[in-house]
């Protein structure tokens, strides 16, 4: 399943994402704040899943795999749910009947990388999303995915250079499960040539002089999918599964939690004005140590198009060189106090001026008398 039909909502709910993975899930409750018109976070976490109860996506014990569900289910208190597909109908369908026993009323299934274009909305970028520390997810505007394994080799270097040539196209915003911290995974693209910058994963949510982050930037990014979807499922409909499984242990039934109504209107009306990028926020920001996470830092991590810094090196002094007339003895003369010093080899040494001797004297005279 590539894609799902996605229409948009008569009224804005609010919403828990799934992400799965054989080993963990992770969860995150937006609700929707109709007062501000903005989505909140309030429950979020990775819950973990005992060791071969899942296989490649496939449920194997159900019984196991329904105990990690129903610890969600606690937690929040949202009953609409978007799990991030499988790619497998039959798989899907296992998820999908797991949280309806589990006492959650709506359950739907959304390609995660229709979600993550569905995030972007209007910005022409490249989305990198690292759906695990070696495998790396880009989708591009016109909803082109391309997967690559990470570290990139020499081909895939090329194909992300190529691909962020054009100017109206010229870089990557990252997200996901990074391999090393989210500062070393953006230097390592700075090191590939690749222009790349950090996602702000609550652009569409809420503007962090409105809010104060649940969780520090660092830890966003692995959150990045289920906020996608989370937002997928508060704006859209899509195919859900009705249950009447809808009541508590104690048999008695789960209460309804009310929606706010709204109007419809298009996706920008929805969440108002956000700031496209961190850097860019303006007005006054909580001086929280939550919100200070997500503030500019100097250095690497914010590196003009994160090119990478090449120092000059400067070129060696040649040393001129003049060969003597045996060949044998290599010759340097310098410049100092002393005319009359060379330099031979590594020994320097005095040119002897001519010295007259006393007998030299002695002939001279008797020269000059005797010619007379």
């Amino acid at each position: 399943m590539d894609f799902v039909e996605l229409k948009n909502r008569k009224q804005q709910v609010s919403c828990v994402g799934i992400e799965l993975f054989d080993t963990h899930i992770y969860f995150i409750e937006l609700q929707f704040d109709a007062v501000s018109e903005q989505l909140v976070p309030s429950k979020h976490g990775r819950v973990g899943i005992t060791f071969d109860v899942v296989e490649n996506g496939s449920v194997i014990n159900k019984t196991k795999a329904l105990e990690s569900v129903k610890k969600i289910h606690t937690q929040v208190q949202t009953q609409q749910v978007v799990i991030g597909s499988l790619g497998s109908e039959v798989l899907d369908e296992q998820w999908q009947e797991l949280f309806a026993v589990a006492g959650f009323s709506s359950v739907s299934t959304i390609p995660l990388h229709q979600a993550l274009v569905n995030y972007a909305g209007r910005r022409q970028v490249n989305i990198a999303y690292f759906k695990s520390p070696t495998d790396l997810l880009i989708v591009g505007p016109n909803v082109r995915v391309q997967q690559f394994t990470y570290p990139l080799d020499v081909n895939g270097i090329l194909d992300l250079q190529d691909m962020t040539a054009a100017p109206e196209n010229n870089e990557l915003v990252l997200s996901g499960h990074f391999k090393e911290s989210p500062h070393d995974t953006l230097t390592a693209f700075g090191d590939y040539s690749v222009p790349a910058r950090l996602e702000n994963v609550w652009r569409k949510c809420f503007a962090l002089e409105n809010h104060i982050p649940i969780i520090t930037r660092d830890e966003s990014f692995d959150y990045m999918g289920a906020i996608a979807l989370a937002h997928s499922g508060s704006l859209y409909t899509v195919h859900t599964i009705a249950t009447n499984t809808n009541k508590s242990d104690a048999g008695q039934p789960k209460p309804q939690h009310s929606e706010p109504t709204l109007e419809k209107k298009t996706l920008q009306e929805h969440l108002g004005p956000v700031a496209e990028d961190i850097a860019d926020i303006t007005g006054e920001v909580p001086e929280s140590p939550m919100v200070q996470s997500y503030l500019p830092k100097p250095g690497k991590f914010f590196l003009p198009k994160n090119k990478k810094i090449q120092k000059k090196v400067l070129p060696k002094p040649v040393v001129q060189k003049k060969e003597s007339k045996t060949g044998k003895q290599v010759i340097q003369k310098k410049k100092t106090a002393i005319d009359n010093t060379t330099v031979v080899g590594s020994e320097v040494t005095k040119k002897s001026k001519p010295m007259l001797l006393l007998r030299d004297v002695d002939e001279m005279i008797y020269s000059l008398f005797k010619k007379k």
